[in-house]
């Protein structure tokens, strides 16, 4: 009997030793492949590739460099991480853009494969065989067919795909700005000069900027966030011409009532401060356009 247990004890440290062995190499392998892919990443990214790169060649640069920065991105710092990021976007829309003249002729079609079905009032894409192949091929490098009204469709990275790379990986400012436009890329802003969101949404567009600005005054994204501000409040204030938000100067109802919402839920915003100078004046068309874009330091037209 005492020898049984010898045995059995003797078995499970060798159970340990060998399940620490396995786990030291596991650890060692994966330090291994983040060193090789750091090796390999170029000192000053972003990557551009060559005008004349094939298309295969321009997909697998993307998802190589996705596989790459996901490794690297186990080791690396914060800020490290925020500046990985802005170089990928560069870099991503260097190479979409080249995507984009390959496809020219099939983005150009592209809207013609909906199918719309007047019982369901939906619309659906069907594709040829060998355009399904594609998009599906697209959406694994992470790349979708975006429709932006009035019959055009770009290439974009798909809404989500910064999210799943770089999220937990930055300093807190870029965390909150991902999550910010990951929510918002979900849907089509603005088509044929028609904003394509509720007035609520733009006012939450507007307002998460403005709370930024407030809680991350360093940030290295505030121009950036600054200048988007101006846009929304744009929008938000004036509209644009096919959704505008006053007839000949006089507030729509629906504006006038937004407006008084934002005023009473968050009084002491700049919008809302811009708007309780705005609502006194009886302006006409240009007096209010001039009003509000001399106050936001913007103009959609310039």
């Amino acid at each position: 009997m005492l020898m049984t247990k010898k045995i059995l004890y003797l078995l499970l440290f060798s159970l340990i030793i060998y399940s620490c062995k396995k786990e030291e190499q596991k650890i060692k392998t994966v330090d291994q492949t983040i060193e090789v892919a750091t090796q390999n990443l170029p000192k000053d990214p972003p990557i551009y590739l060559p005008s004349s790169a094939p298309e295969n060649e321009i997909i697998t640069h993307i998802k190589k460099r996705q596989q790459v920065l996901s490794l690297l991105l186990k080791s690396v710092a914060p800020e490290k991480a925020d500046e990985l990021y802005k170089n990928l976007i560069k870099e991503n829309d260097s190479a979409l853009t080249l995507l984009q003249i390959r496809k020219e002729t099939l983005l150009e079609k592209y809207y013609g494969y909906s199918d719309y079905d007047p019982q369901t009032q939906v619309y659906t894409m069907k594709f040829p065989k060998e355009v399904e192949k594609l998009v599906k091929d697209y959406r694994a490098a992470g790349i979708e067919f975006w429709e932006i009204g009035e019959g055009y469709t770009e290439l974009r990275m798909l809404p989500t795909y910064y999210f799943k790379l770089f999220a937990g990986k930055f300093s807190p400012d870029y965390q909150t700005y991902l999550e910010m436009i990951t929510a918002e890329d979900q849907v089509l802003f603005q088509s044929d000069a028609a904003i394509r969101i509720s007035w609520r949404d733009v006012a939450k567009r507007v307002e998460s900027r403005e709370k930024f600005l407030i809680d991350f005054p360093n940030s290295k994204l505030i121009k950036e966030i600054k200048q988007q501000l101006k846009e929304y409040q744009y929008a938000y204030l004036l509209g644009y011409d096919n959704t505008q938000t006053h007839e000949q100067g006089k507030l729509n109802p629906e504006n006038l009532e937004e407006f008084k919402r934002i005023i009473r839920e968050n009084p002491n915003s700049e919008t809302s401060t811009i708007i309780k100078e705005l609502l006194p004046n009886d302006f006409d068309r240009d007096g209010i356009f001039d009003f509000v874009t001399k106050r936001i330091g913007y103009n959609l037209y310039e």
